[in-house]
């Protein structure tokens, strides 16, 4: 109540927090975050020697990032697909019983699935430049949800196109159709559909991660401050 002005990230938020305080309207300003400049892209993607459509999801080992419903999805593509990628996944292991059972998930895949822990920036960043496409399907939960998705961001910046469920704050991150797919949580036919098109096509990969690249320079942590600090 005491506070000048309160800054939120997402339409998300701002409703969610207009909900319980709805006399502070005046207070809130929506400015959407920006990428961490240490993992911005450097244009200096290596391309795959397998010939591998390389699929990445970045994010704590969890339910609500939904690493189960890409592997599930990959499962449910045609076999002349799912054979075309590799996945991998970064991020700590936040939730043992969760990670044993992606791992059990993955050996039923029709393509390597590789798990490769909590990444330093930098080994993160040469993941980010070696890889074609970037997924995480977050899933709304009861007490834990997206409220924006610096991650899609970041992917971006990378020239990845992205996929992900439309939960939370995330429709502020992802521009659905243009730097990747928004898909609903609730219909997994959807997301194995986006995922089987983002791998057949390269010409609309190409196109969403170029558009992705502008999308996230688009974004600045400097344009934030002056937007909040510049308003009375």
């Amino acid at each position: 109540q005491k506070a000048r002005k309160i800054h939120v990230l997402s339409s998300f938020n701002k409703k969610a927090l207009l909900k319980l305080f709805p006399e502070l309207e005046e207070k809130v300003l929506l400015f959407p975050g920006a990428p961490a400049r240490r993992l911005l892209g450097r244009k200096n993607r290596s391309a795959s020697l397998d010939g591998k459509i390389k699929i990445l999801c970045v994010g704590r080992i969890h339910p609500r990032k939904g690493q189960d419903r890409l592997l599930e999805a990959i499962a449910g593509l045609p076999k002349q697909l799912s054979a075309k990628v590799e996945c991998l996944f970064v991020g700590p292991i936040v939730n043992k019983k969760f990670s044993d059972k992606l791992r059990k998930m993955a050996g039923l895949t029709n393509c390597p699935v590789s798990f490769l822990g909590d990444l330093a920036d930098n080994d993160l960043q040469i993941v980010y430049e070696s890889t074609d496409l970037f997924v995480m399907p977050s899933m709304p939960r009861a007490r834990s949800v997206e409220g924006f998705g610096f991650v899609y961001l970041e992917a971006n910046s990378h020239g990845l196109p992205v996929i992900a469920h439309r939960t939370g704050g995330v429709e502020d991150a992802v521009l659905d159709g243009k730097t990747g797919f928004l898909v609903n949580p609730d219909e997994p036919a959807e997301l194995v559909k986006r995922l089987g098109q983002l791998i057949e096509d390269n010409e609309l990969r190409k196109e969403m991660g170029e558009e992705g690249v502008r999308w996230a320079s688009s974004h600045s942590w400097e344009e934030v401050a002056i937007q909040i600090y510049s308003k009375t």
